[in-house]
């Protein structure tokens, strides 16, 4: 499976380690996650998608969001191999998200056997670096080593380019990109103006 755009060659989804047999799959309720989402449930591999959400910012449903990305995922590829989703809790005042992970981590390794980890980030808009390091690829490698990022090299216009040769609008459409609202977007913040400058449009698909 070679994915391109702009004559940019991904061909990360076809050089997985061979023994990887079961899969973490950090599912954000973002569009990148979900993507990789989309393209894992068609290999013969278990996924155990798992989810953050900030206590702080109740108003950010991001659980629903990944689970009804996992709805559709499933209905749409047929797929039996997308395990019902882990969720976990944290507060950025006293933790990270990825730092809060490690309970789950130490979960999926010892009961599940699961010895891969993937996340979804992507590279950001060129000369607008994000707001904040936990979405860095440099902190991601630093915090977990042994980690699987198919998107290390793409920005999200690339992201936009596949769900647009794949059909994946209504997908699209379920994820959600802004940190301040999960009703409306807020059009703002730097994660509404990245969804907007790939796609075209903010979360839903609102102008």
């Amino acid at each position: 499976m070679i994915l391109e755009h702009n004559g940019i060659r991904v061909d990360f989804f076809d050089r997985l380690p061979a023994d990887m047999k079961k899969v973490a799959l950090y599912l954000s309720g973002g569009a990148d996650s979900a993507l990789v989402l989309y393209f894992l449930s068609q290999l013969d591999v278990e996924i155990y998608p798992i989810n953050g959400y900030d206590i702080t910012t109740p108003d950010i449903d991001s659980p629903s969001a990944a689970k009804n990305i996992i709805d559709y995922v499933r209905n749409k590829n047929k797929s039996n191999n997308i395990k019902d989703l882990l969720v976990y809790p944290y507060s950025p005042d006293q933790t990270s998200k990825y730092a809060s992970m490690k309970p789950v981590r130490r979960y999926l390794e010892q009961q599940k056997s699961v010895s891969y980890w993937m996340f979804g980030t992507s590279l950001g808009m060129p000369g607008d670096p994000r707001p904040t390091a936990e979405g860095d690829l440099s902190q991601l490698s630093t915090q977990w080593g042994d980690i699987l990022i198919p998107w290390a090299t793409v920005d999200k216009s690339f992201i936009a380019a596949q769900y647009s040769k794949f059909g994946l609008k209504r997908l699209s459409n379920m994820t959600n990109s802004c940190i301040i609202s999960g009703h409306t977007p807020c059009k703002k913040c730097w994660w509404c103006r990245e969804r907007y400058w790939a796609f075209g449009s903010y979360d839903g698909g609102i102008q």
